[in-house]
């Protein structure tokens, strides 16, 4: 388990968008990674179930680094930080496996 500050730390160091730091990034996050609900809204994203802190910065840690692709984050990123991603796509990988089993998708 890592803590918020560790990804915040790690965030930091990569091009992003401060303000969307973490509820953004997370939403996208989700809408990009769950099957079951990629067609929701940010907003409806956002009531789908109340992600713990580490949620939320470990995701968008993820959709960030997706985002800004390999080089920027060989270039940007040492290795203590690449294990902290490591175990932030384990945080996400968690997450998304309880939200469909907690929020189903609809079934219209």
């Amino acid at each position: 388990m890592r803590t918020v500050q560790e990804y915040k730390n790690v965030i930091s160091k990569l091009p992003h968008s401060d303000s969307r730091v973490p509820y953004t990034y997370h939403h996208y996050f989700i809408r990009m990674n769950s099957e079951m609900h990629n067609a929701k809204s940010r907003s409806d994203v956002a009531h789908l179930k109340v992600f713990t802190d580490e949620e939320l910065y470990a995701t968008a840690l993820v959709e960030i680094i997706t985002e800004c692709g390999g080089l920027a984050v060989v270039d940007a990123l040492n290795q203590q930080d690449l294990y902290i991603a490591r175990d932030a796509v384990k945080v996400c990988d968690a997450a998304l496996k309880v939200l469909d089993e907690i929020n189903p998708k609809d079934p219209w």
